[in-house]
């Protein structure tokens, strides 16, 4: 009860996008989060041995000295190492937004995605913010986040007060309180679990 009438205080409308991150969205869907998805590059050197390769081969024809082909040909095989690890994490990241957009779709909702630019020149990187928000309303949203709820079958809320009163929440505190249920979406109306999309 203390803490919704504290979530009250500091946002009273109860209205206004629901801020994640991308480990809490691949929390959200069952997915495995960044830190653990294996991007098909860690424990494979055949990519960094084919440069690493080429490049001291192409030092060595310039005829420079065996020690700097060697750092020559070190250097580019990270660089190359480096951008794979970075187009492999791109396509993870697309795939987990992707799949988490549809999934949210289905209950009406949709993923809102800001990209930033940090950092200068050979430092800079991008960071993604992202918030959810209703395409409607969020008592529509919660609606439908209530009719998965009961299809899923641990509780079941006959109406949209009862749902509400369960917390209490508003509608936004409603859909924010069970959005882990959209990884069993796909029990309920069928279709393939999220991981199967986002392994894709």
């Amino acid at each position: 009860m203390l803490q919704f009438i504290k979530q009250r205080l500091l946002n009273p409308s109860g209205r206004g996008g629901i801020s994640v991150d991308l480990s809490d969205i691949a929390t959200l869907m069952g997915v495995v989060d960044p830190e653990g998805f294996d991007y098909g590059i860690y424990g494979d050197d055949s990519q960094y041995d084919y440069v690493y390769r080429e490049a001291l081969q192409e030092a060595l024809n310039d005829e420079r000295s065996e020690s700097e082909a060697e750092e020559y040909a070190e250097e580019k095989a990270m660089e190359a190492e480096r951008k794979e690890q970075e187009h492999a994490f791109s396509s993870y990241r697309r795939n987990v937004e992707s799949v988490f957009d549809r999934l949210l779709g289905n209950v009406g909702m949709t993923l809102d995605i800001t990209e930033k630019s940090k950092g200068r020149g050979k430092e800079k990187y991008k960071i993604y913010q992202y918030k959810i928000e209703p395409v409607k309303s969020w008592d529509d949203a919660a609606s439908q986040i209530r009719q998965l709820v009961n299809g899923v079958g641990h509780f079941h809320f006959y109406t949209m007060k009862d749902f509400l009163d369960s917390g209490p929440y508003t509608p936004r505190q409603a859909v924010e309180s069970h959005l882990s249920y959209l990884k069993r979406y796909h029990e309920v109306y069928g279709g393939s679990s999220p991981s199967v999309h986002v392994n894709r």
